[in-house]
């Protein structure tokens, strides 16, 4: 309780604003307490609300500042996992490797990531959104000028979406996913927070197809299987680029030929 309440003696404050008297009752029973100067009182409403406004500013660009470090650690935590993941598959991606090799300290990893699966799962999804921007970005570059949102797909069009979507989902990346697929059957804890990524994931490669392929439900599962399939069967053994190329062209011909719903 300052100087001069009720019930409290009034003590004389000096230049340096250090009250030396008998102490206020509210709660403190040690040390000297500092109280308002005289000198400190007479300072310019102005001034005190300068000095206010530059703290609160410095406080929130602190915040802020922290809050960019955190974001950008954790984007280089997750492509790290990437790059672990396709160099090394899902049995050599632990916490240590990838945190030696981001150059973070273990603690600073596990910060952001309590367990290897949840690192693991939020980097196979990274990557999946990483790789569904390129392909609509591609699309809209090549054609998207040129696209009526209310007809339907071109033939081209559903082309060039189709050998995007087959790229994307294909190569080293896509079997360390596949891996994590397999370790998930018997890992519940796994495989329940790897559900949840992979449907959202699914949405959005269902709400491409629908968008530049076809807007048959049916046809946008079997597109989808078939991308799926055809990245499963070449990571043992790659397909000719031409195959490749002749399969997805037969697919086309196949979903235009059956009619696309309006």
């Amino acid at each position: 309780m300052p100087p001069g309440w009720p019930g409290e003696p009034a003590a004389s404050a000096p230049a340096d604003g250090i009250v030396r008297g008998p102490l206020p009752s509210n709660g403190f029973r040690h040390g000297v307490w500092r109280a308002r100067s005289a000198k400190a009182s007479t300072a310019p409403p102005r001034a005190h609300t300068c000095m206010y406004v530059c703290t609160v500013f410095n406080m929130t660009a602190g915040v802020q500042d922290r809050q960019v470090r955190a974001v950008a650690t954790r984007r280089l935590l997750l492509d790290t996992t990437v790059a672990c993941l396709a160099e090394l598959g899902y049995a050599g991606t632990t916490g240590p490797a990838v945190a030696e090799r981001a150059g973070l300290s273990r603690g600073a990893q596990l910060h952001h990531f309590g367990t290897r699966d949840q690192m693991v799962v939020a980097a196979v999804e990274h990557l999946a959104q990483q790789r569904l921007t390129h392909v609509q970005d591609s699309l809209a570059i090549r054609i998207g000028d040129s696209l009526d949102p209310s007809a339907q797909p071109t033939r081209a069009a559903a082309l060039a979406a189709l050998e995007l979507l087959a790229e994307a989902l294909s190569g080293p990346l896509y079997g360390a996913t596949l891996e994590l697929w397999a370790a998930a059957r018997t890992d519940e804890d796994l495989r329940r927070q790897l559900v949840p990524a992979e449907e959202r994931v699914h949405a959005e490669l269902r709400e491409v197809c629908r968008v530049w392929i076809t807007t048959d439900p049916v046809l946008i599962q079997l597109t989808l299987d078939l991308l799926l399939g055809r990245g499963v069967s070449g990571m043992l053994v790659p397909h000719p680029s031409k195959w490749q190329r002749d399969v997805l062209e037969r697919w086309i011909d196949t979903v235009m030929a059956g009619g696309v719903a309006g």
